[in-house]
């Protein structure tokens, strides 16, 4: 069995398919990483005009790593007031404490 070789016109046809690929890959990466600094209001630079009122905010491109550190500080945080709310909710049910005598 003979492999065929590619000629230069399917190999060129297939290198703008991959280089338009590329693009849209990069694309979308950048638009979801400046949707993470909108929501935890990362802010690279703001313009302000001359009387110092604000005009507009520019989202940072954050990376990977730091949309990550994020989140784990959230789920962290989160993690926390759960087992806070835990904790108080136990402490309540062995330790009734009147009403007129709490914090």
């Amino acid at each position: 069995m003979k492999i065929q070789q590619p000629t230069k016109e399917s190999l060129s046809i297939e290198l703008a398919k991959v280089r338009q690929s590329h693009t849209d890959w990069v694309v979308s990466d950048e638009r979801r990483r400046k949707e993470f600094a909108k929501a935890f209001n990362w802010v690279k630079n703001a313009n302000f005009n001359t009387y110092g009122t604000h005009i507009e905010k520019e989202p940072q491109l954050p990376s990977w790593e730091q949309i990550f550190v994020q989140i784990g500080r959230l789920l962290v945080a989160q993690e926390a007031q759960i087992q806070a709310k835990e904790v108080m909710a136990f402490l309540t049910k062995s330790l009734p404490i009147p009403p007129n005598k709490m914090l």
